[in-house]
């Protein structure tokens, strides 16, 4: 009645956030590497050959059929392991979905993105020409370790999914082209003094 559909209650509805610069991609937050949502034969489950513990495991759970052997090619790859069943995939999303956690991208992630690439550049370049190696081998390190955990504790485990290996590319090129130049800049100023003598 029209009724009932009034009273619906929102509440059940169930919303999957995407990327804003992406239409309808959604970010999967993957649980873990190959089998880890439990796998159970289907020509067990259909000769009622299961045992206790996997029976109790079925109660309310929510079921998907998925190929797994080897030979069927459907393998895929996660951030946990290089071939995880492809149905494994579809049981990541469905989780994420339920549970209302996949990996989100708003909209001011790219901004701060930016803005990092150009802290980074405008910080670490005069720094590490002005230090000496073994001090810009340090900052390298740190920063690149220091952001690590940021991204992991700041973003990451509030469900944000921020790009890390631009500014670690950005970070390491800065270290290797500094170290360069002031390798080659010294040996040029030795041969010029050395010529002058």
């Amino acid at each position: 009645s029209n009724e009932l559909i009034s009273r619906e209650d929102e509440t059940d509805i169930l919303k999957i956030p995407d990327d804003p610069m992406r239409i309808g991609r959604a970010l999967i937050n993957h649980r873990g590497p190959r089998e880890t949502f439990p796998h159970i034969s289907l020509a067990d489950a259909y000769d009622n050959n299961l045992d206790e513990k996997t029976r109790d495991l079925l109660k309310d759970a929510v079921i998907l059929l998925g190929m797994t052997a080897i030979g069927i090619n459907d393998m895929r790859p996660n951030p946990f392991d290089t071939t995880t069943d492809g149905v494994e995939v579809h049981a990541a999303t469905l989780d994420n979905i339920v549970s209302q956690d996949l990996l989100q991208r708003p909209k001011s992630i790219y901004v701060i993105e930016l803005l990092i690439v150009l802290f980074i550049g405008l910080l670490f370049s005069p720094l590490m020409i002005a230090s000496h190696a073994l001090v810009s081998a340090l900052l390298t390190a740190g920063s690149m370790v220091g952001y690590y955990y940021f991204d992991q504790y700041y973003w990451f485990h509030n469900g944000i999914w921020a790009y890390m290996g631009v500014p670690f590319i950005e970070i390491t090129l800065l270290f290797v082209s500094t170290t360069l130049f002031k390798y080659f800049s010294e040996e040029y100023e030795k041969r010029k003094v050395k010529g002058a003598f």
